[in-house]
């Protein structure tokens, strides 16, 4: 049996905070794709970007996805803590599909979920990392924000190292 206890993905060549993301959605419980992906636009090549560059790139994401007649939800992941999150979308579409979307939009890597197995995949290597159950890394409000204070920045107490976009 794995450990899952301590997170391993830095030996996998993914940014070890990745491996500590919760999400927040209130898409409801029991409802979701049996496989879809969570892709963010915020931070491409995980540098800090500003919040106005990251709210064009959320909507041009958006835009992308209802054009495509994809089936989408609005999904923020974080650091445990909310001190970090950037806004996203759980997107039902194949898994190769949702990495050349990561790819364009300049992503290090998404999020993959296939019958409640959470895994980071990375959009270059395609290396996967599995983390262990979506549902119990999910959260439908309880206590956390509805959204980040600012739009796919840290809080100003939070440091960002380069590669940490979540």
């Amino acid at each position: 049996m794995k450990d899952r206890s301590r997170p391993d993905a830095h030996a996998q060549g993914f940014n070890p905070l990745y491996a500590t993301t919760i999400f927040q959605s209130d898409f409801p419980a029991g409802a979701w794709p049996a496989a879809f992906a969570i892709i963010t636009a915020c931070n491409p090549c995980g540098r800090k970007t500003v919040s106005a560059m990251n709210q064009s790139a959320d909507l041009q994401l958006e835009n992308d996805l209802r054009h495509r007649g994809l089936w989408y939800w609005r999904v923020t992941g974080g650091s445990p803590g909310f001190d970090h999150a950037e806004p996203g979308y759980a997107v039902e579409l194949p898994l190769s599909e949702a990495l050349d979307l990561g790819r364009k939009y300049r992503q290090e890597a998404i999020f993959w979920i296939e019958r409640d197995e959470l895994c980071i995949v990375a959009c270059g290597s395609e290396l996967r990392q599995e983390l262990g159950s979506w549902t119990e890394r999910l959260a439908w409000g309880g206590g956390l924000p509805r959204s980040p204070k600012n739009f796919g920045e840290p809080s100003s107490t939070t440091e960002v190292t380069p590669g940490t976009t979540i």
